[in-house]
């Protein structure tokens, strides 16, 4: 219990004919602009709707006021006095709730996957990770947080890093990768085997290929949200043989006298 004292004298100067009591209010409910953290199922937690508070009108200038301006309940004056009260200012809300990050790869986070976490009071869990979860997104384990006396206990909540890949690039629920090929199969054509998170998969090069050209492998990319799974975006890369090559250099040379042509004619 925590006593004020507030003069009557300074009370009395006050000359405020109606006065607005507020109702005792919980912890702020702030709205953030980021999904709602997962459970363990993988599903968005419903979230609690903020109640409206509307001040009601007092019309007398004792608890009302009182409790206006210290935000408690008044318990009444002293006996044989009238310049003391008393206010309960209500519990004090312990925030339980315990956050650790995880890091997992590019494949758990698309296929989902069971891992093994150390809370900073030392204790170990086992947490599910769903398909399809993606970089910042949170994951809660109700119950798991800090404990106190006559609390609830806290909740654990897990924010999900995914380590970068060695050539695959994230977009949304779409991947990309850089491909590199030969300069024969540019200019001839072939299959190729191209990875993906799954199983390598063989792709058709046409003849004449430029370095740039992006093929598109349809559902090899990341679980949606939605439903359905993105797609693979390969981009071709020549790459010609390290060191110098005579007979290619004396091909080439051959090639440019009876073939010039100059790809970059529409840069003026």
């Amino acid at each position: 219990m925590r006593r004020v004292f507030v003069s009557a004298l300074v009370l009395s100067a006050l000359s405020v004919p109606a006065c607005y009591e507020t109702a005792s209010a919980g912890p702020l409910q702030l709205t953030l602009d980021h999904p709602p953290p997962l459970d363990q199922s993988g599903a968005a937690e419903p979230q609690p709707q903020p109640q409206q508070r509307v001040a009601q009108p007092q019309s007398n200038l004792g608890g009302g006021f009182i409790q206006f301006l210290f935000g408690g309940a008044a318990r009444g004056a002293r006996p044989g006095g009238g310049t003391t009260f008393e206010f309960d200012t209500g519990g004090i809300a312990l925030d339980l709730d315990l956050s650790v990050a995880m890091t997992v790869s590019l494949e758990e986070s698309a296929k989902g996957v069971e891992k093994r976490v150390r809370l900073p009071t030392g204790k170990e869990l086992n947490v599910k990770i769903p398909a399809g979860v993606t970089a910042g997104q949170q994951i809660r384990l109700k119950g798991q947080g800090e404990t106190a006396p006559g609390h609830p206990p806290g909740d654990l909540l897990i924010t999900i890093n995914i380590a970068p890949h060695p050539f695959f690039k994230v977009d949304g629920s779409d991947l990309k990768i850089e491909l590199p090929i030969t300069l024969y199969e540019a200019v001839l054509g072939g299959k190729v085997r191209v990875p993906t998170l799954g199983n390598a998969v063989e792709l058709s090069i046409p003849k004449n290929t430029s370095s740039g050209r992006t093929f598109r492998l349809k559902g090899k990319g990341l679980p949606k949200a939605g439903g359905g799974t993105g797609d693979l975006f390969v981009t071709t890369r020549i790459m010609l043989p390290d060191g110098n090559d005579s007979e290619l250099e004396a091909l080439m040379q051959k090639w440019r006298d009876g073939h010039p042509y100059n790809p970059r004619s529409d840069l003026g």
